[in-house]
């Protein structure tokens, strides 16, 4: 799995090392509160080896570093299961409202469909979680009409289709007029 970069984000891979910000983002409650109960720490070590162990091409875990300061800011998730995907981000709270979630997320969102040659990423939403829905229409996922009853979760996609036809907008957006 490769490094990526952005503007002012790098998202590593997760390796050994990472294991105390990994356990600090899931035992947090705040972090949590839109994602699922906050983990024990016990716990937590439990799945950040399991984390670990399955990083691969089908499960990988970002680690996203600001590039000005070299501090880990947060995970970054894609989640393969045939040519769909789930992605999911995580920042700790001083990163929040900076823009750096849509940054990582983007940058996964094309590696994703440009380098790994998915066909639809997905994510969930708690709709509590107000702070999604802009994210996500500017890296232009749709939500499903409904909230699924199961989990309550709200589930965005965005298909290779229209990923497409926007990366090709922004794209002629950039050049030059002539």
């Amino acid at each position: 799995m490769q490094t990526l970069h952005t503007q002012r984000l790098c998202l590593r891979p997760l390796d050994t090392s990472d294991e105390n910000f990994y356990c600090g983002l899931y035992v947090d409650p705040f972090l949590m509160q839109h994602i699922a109960a906050p983990l024990d720490l016990d716990t937590a070590r439990h799945r950040f080896g399991i984390a670990i162990r399955q990083q691969s091409a089908r499960r990988q875990h970002r680690l996203i570093i600001e590039m000005e300061s070299t501090t880990a800011i947060g995970l970054v998730a894609l989640f393969v299961d045939g040519s769909s995907a789930e992605m999911g981000v995580m920042l700790v709270a001083t990163a929040h409202g900076r823009g750096y979630a849509t940054e990582a997320m983007a940058a996964v969102r094309d590696h994703a469909f440009a380098g790994e040659g998915l066909d639809l990423l997905w994510i969930r939403q708690q709709p509590a979680n107000h702070a999604v829905t802009p994210m996500m229409r500017k890296l232009g996922f749709e939500p499903l009409p409904m909230v699924d009853e199961g989990t309550g979760f709200r589930r965005w996609e965005l298909d290779r289709q229209r990923w497409l036809s926007l990366h090709a907008g922004a794209v002629a957006a950039d050049q030059p007029n002539r």
